[in-house]
């Protein structure tokens, strides 16, 4: 099993889930930031009201 860097994590705004980036197929770009999220869920939510998680987790 291939160690992971945790430097390399971020969190899922919307649940604060933490998500490997590299690993990762749920994003989007919001303000020129790129957000990732754990499931298409999350990533809906986020897309429905972006405002709300804005910088939630930065």
């Amino acid at each position: 099993m291939e160690d992971i860097d945790t430097a390399t994590k971020t969190h899922d705004p919307v649940c604060g889930t933490a998500v490997e980036p590299e690993r990762n197929h749920c994003h989007v770009r919001h303000h020129d930031r790129l957000y990732y999220f754990c499931s298409l869920r999350c990533l809906l939510a986020f897309a429905e009201a972006p405002e709300r998680y804005d910088d939630a987790y930065a």
